[in-house]
């Protein structure tokens, strides 16, 4: 027996209900997406007017903006740095050594841009971030990464500092937290309540990709085809 139907109410205008939303309009069905934010997106962001190109936004950033050239010696670029998923920073920084770089978390976010800004980035998360999570204050944190910084650079990066930003999703209403970590069953996470609560998000993936964008919208596929499995519209 299917349950009668007249609006599908969404909650939350992340990636996953911006999903849901897209096939439920697809298929002719009245929706509404609520959402507690002024902006849709969720942990999806980006960060214009700070470079000169737009920055994507993800977890806990700080973002510092340091004066040319982006060379550390002459002659010596910095080639990419991808140090994997982590708590993220990003800072323009006057100096890089890709040697150094590579042993830490931070990168060039504007590697591959066609850019005049020099932006280095921080990405970190779960016990690797908790020596950046500790601090209580973005004032402390950012103190610290330029102590952090200037280790690197032999005390050359405080020097050329500009401007910073820091978002962090452990202390933002509505988040609280980074990418889900699969300690508990996605199966049983996704199991409807009552016929009418149906849930999706990236930690809410039957299908196993419980972890970023790709999972969280994955998942609002599989919660749309069981909620039209036992519902009927009128």
């Amino acid at each position: 027996m299917r349950d009668a139907i007249t609006k599908i109410i969404v909650v939350g205008a992340g990636a996953a209900g911006l999903t849901a939303g897209h096939l439920l309009e697809q298929r002719g069905i009245d929706f509404e997406i609520l959402e507690a934010r002024p902006t849709s997106g969720g942990r999806v962001r980006k960060l214009e007017g700070f470079a000169d190109f737009p920055i994507a936004i993800r977890r806990r950033h700080m973002v510092r903006r340091d004066r040319p050239p982006r060379n550390t010696e002459p002659g010596r670029e910095a080639p990419p740095q991808h140090c994997g998923d982590h708590h993220r920073v990003w800072a323009r920084v006057s100096g890089r050594d890709g040697d150094v770089l590579n042993e830490c978390v931070y990168d060039d976010a504007a590697f591959g841009k066609d850019s005049n800004s020099n932006v280095l980035g921080l990405f970190t998360q779960g016990t690797k971030a908790e020596c950046y999570t500790a601090h209580a204050t973005d004032e402390e944190l950012f103190n610290y990464v330029g102590t952090e910084l200037d280790e690197i650079f032999d005390g050359q990066a405080s020097k050329h500092d500009v401007d910073h930003v820091i978002e962090d999703w452990t202390r933002e209403p509505y988040i609280y937290g980074s990418y889900s970590q699969r300690k508990a069953s996605a199966n049983k996470l996704a199991q409807p309540v009552a016929r009418k609560v149906f849930f999706a998000g990236e930690a809410m993936n039957p299908n196993g990709k419980t972890i970023a964008v790709h999972g969280a919208c994955e998942s609002a596929y599989s919660a749309i085809d069981a909620m039209l499995a036992r519902l009927t519209l009128s």
